[in-house]
């Protein structure tokens, strides 16, 4: 007779600890979203304030932070960018998104359009198919880019017309350079453009679409800062400020210009000044 020992109880630690580890990692990687999106609410409210004391006013209706788990939104309803010479820009909807690993690099959309307002001339509502961009932080300039799609150009009334109806693409970029220690490369482009009836653009080149290219350097690109739009540029320009002009070309229907090089300033008057 053989006596047979009771088998041993599993222990069920094996079967809880992933459980608890994975539990734990939710709720640190949660608390240090919660972290992330209120840093990113007080950069923006951070840069609205840098922007009041340069002349500037970013005011927003409403504000919502989200994305969580993985992603930083902040979603601006009635967003204004206003400036102290009149000139503004508008929005009943701004989207901005950011991997919650890199919240230096933002990507925006405008789904409803924008509006621009300007002196003089009135507001002109802008709406189209695809407006969105993006900006990075780096250590001197932010990198920023703009793209357009299928761009509509609405006047409100004014005593100028926009100079735009329509316009099929539409580029913008700015960024450092690292070839120069304080340069910034711009490029414009707008392609596929028609002129809008009555303007002097129109009366020009006619009925027929056109296109704009304008690429150039920008010196002393950390002097871009100033009490408004006119103390930005005089700033820039009392420092040596200076555009080296690398290509430009406009053309409409049978009229059209060409710049391959050059060097563009501004005068203490506000007017440009160079080749």
């Amino acid at each position: 007779m053989t006596d047979t020992a009771p088998a041993r109880r599993a222990s069920r630690l094996g079967l809880f600890l992933p459980l608890v580890l994975l539990a734990l990692a939710v709720a640190g990687w949660s608390v240090a979203w919660f972290w992330l999106s209120r840093q990113a609410a007080g950069r923006l409210d951070a840069a609205a304030a840098d922007l009041r004391e340069a002349g500037y006013a970013l005011t927003w209706e409403r504000r919502q932070v989200g994305g969580y788990p993985f992603r930083l939104s902040v979603t601006l309803a009635g967003a204004r960018l206003a400036t102290e010479g009149g000139h503004a820009l508008s929005t009943p909807r701004l989207e901005a998104v950011a991997a919650a690993y890199r919240p230096d690099r933002w990507t925006f959309r405008l789904p409803e359009g924008f509006t621009l307002e300007r002196p003089l001339v009135g507001p002109t509502r802008v709406t189209g198919r695809l407006m969105r961009g993006s900006v990075s932080a780096t250590d001197r300039l932010p990198r920023i880019a703009v793209e357009g799609r299928e761009l509509t150009f609405t006047p409100a009334g004014g005593a100028v017309l926009f100079p735009l109806a329509s316009a099929g693409r539409v580029d913008f970029a700015l960024q450092s350079r690292p070839e120069g220690p304080d340069e910034a490369g711009v490029l414009l482009r707008i392609e596929n453009a028609v002129a809008a009836p009555g303007t002097l653009l129109q009366r020009i080149g006619g009925d027929p679409k056109g296109r704009l290219v304008w690429e150039g350097v920008l010196s002393q690109a950390g002097a871009l800062r100033g009490s408004g739009w006119s103390g930005l540029v005089r700033n820039w320009a009392q420092t040596g400020g200076e555009m080296r002009v690398l290509q430009g070309e406009a053309a409409v229907g049978e009229a059209s210009a060409k710049v391959e090089r050059g060097r563009l300033t501004v005068g203490g008057d506000g007017r440009l000044r160079g080749e």
